[in-house]
């Protein structure tokens, strides 16, 4: 259990590394205009580190070049492939809805308040960046989508998506291979029609697709259990779900329009080989997640929500300041992210205990008689 468990952290590691990565290096040194994050005002001393400044961007140049993907496009897609994996696990320890729904709310809710307000703080001292309170209030409640306005923070719309996926799980109960495959069969019905006049109807479609992505990591923990009870006829949907995933992706693009990178076939091939690469590695070779050099990226992995939720906010005004103050552009990105780590583990220190003991009291107060 405990080996399983660090190869899903390392995962975990990795996939913020590259998301920060995504966010510091390549939109520091590509974005002319960083909206809402960088001041309109500050966009004449865009991009924050011209290239020809260092050679740190050359990393999402050879995944352009070499699978027609990109860094922070591939951490997102393992984010998702590692929800996939763990829910059914989650579902059957928290059997009941309600129960299970009290666990993710305070997992994510009380950290991403304790994030947006310090995002909210910091864009306004940095760039005098303010937003409206009905903005403010929204993104608190992740309910920005239903108002019809952005978020505060670009990167929350990962987050809606899993939000989505748990309150799918809650009305499943329980996945089988079967409800996997009428969840892609109507998923790729709903993108073949295309657009809708519905707002809400258009956002359901598309939060489908991306579960279509999670789907493909649910069934490899199906298929692995079922193996693990001598039954291996689960096995060959590890290779079918990821395809009609695949399938719906570009069905989308071709219907919806997506001028991202995650329908290609590169980000499929490079995110979904790093995930089987390392359960295999943990399967036959586990040791080798108990090195100790490995443990920056265990960190990084524990305090994974408060670091997505303001590295951006956080990390690309300081670059920015940073520039200003005339430091050495290759040092920016890196004394940026160490104070995104920092912050971040402050904020996993203060939030994670008490959000554990309020879960549980909140949980007996309302299934223990």
């Amino acid at each position: 259990m405990k080996s399983r468990y660090q190869y899903l952290d390392f995962i975990r590691g990795i996939a913020v590394l590259l998301v920060m990565y995504g966010h510091l290096i390549s939109v520091g040194t590509g974005a002319l205009e960083i909206p809402e994050t960088i001041n309109q005002i500050n966009n004449v001393y865009l991009p924050i580190l011209p290239s020809d400044s260092h050679n740190l961007w050359k990393f999402d140049v050879l995944l352009i070049q070499g699978a027609a993907t990109e860094s922070a496009v591939t951490g997102v897609f393992l984010f998702f492939l590692l929800t996939g994996y763990l829910i059914p696990d989650s579902l059957k320890k928290y059997a009941n809805p309600v129960r299970f729904l009290i666990n993710r709310f305070f997992r994510i809710f009380p950290t991403l308040w304790v994030c947006e307000i310090i995002v909210c703080i910091v864009l306004y001292i940095s760039q005098g960046i303010s937003f409206s309170s009905i903005r403010i209030m929204s993104t608190m409640f992740m309910l920005y989508e239903f108002f019809g306005v952005p978020a505060i923070s670009g990167v929350l719309w990962t987050l809606s998506i899993e939000l989505f996926f748990y309150i799918l799980c809650a009305i499943l109960q329980k996945f089988s291979i079967l409800k996997i495959y009428a969840i892609l069969f109507i998923t790729v019905i709903l993108i073949g029609v295309g657009p809708s006049r519905s707002y809400y109807i258009d956002r359901i479609v598309t939060n489908l697709k991306w579960i279509s992505i999670v789907l493909c990591s649910v069934t490899f923990r199906l298929a692995e259990k079922d193996h693990e009870t001598g039954n291996n006829h689960s096995i060959k949907h590890i290779l079918f779900v990821p395809v009609i995933s695949f399938i719906c992706f570009n069905l989308y693009a071709n219907n919806f329009g997506d001028d991202s990178t995650y329908f290609h076939l590169g980000t499929y091939l490079l995110a979904l080989s790093i995930f089987f690469g390392a359960a295999s590695l943990n399967k036959y070779a586990p040791n080798i997640f108990d090195n100790p050099l490995l443990k920056p990226v265990y960190k990084l992995a524990e305090i994974c929500l408060p670091l997505y939720l303001t590295h951006v906010a956080v990390g690309l005004p300081l670059m920015y300041q940073l520039k200003m103050w005339g430091f050495f552009p290759v040092l920016i990105p890196f004394i940026a992210a160490c104070i995104s780590i920092l912050l971040a583990q402050v904020i996993h220190w203060c939030m994670d205990k008490p959000c554990k003991k309020m879960e549980k009291v909140c949980s007996d107060a309302i299934f223990v008689r």
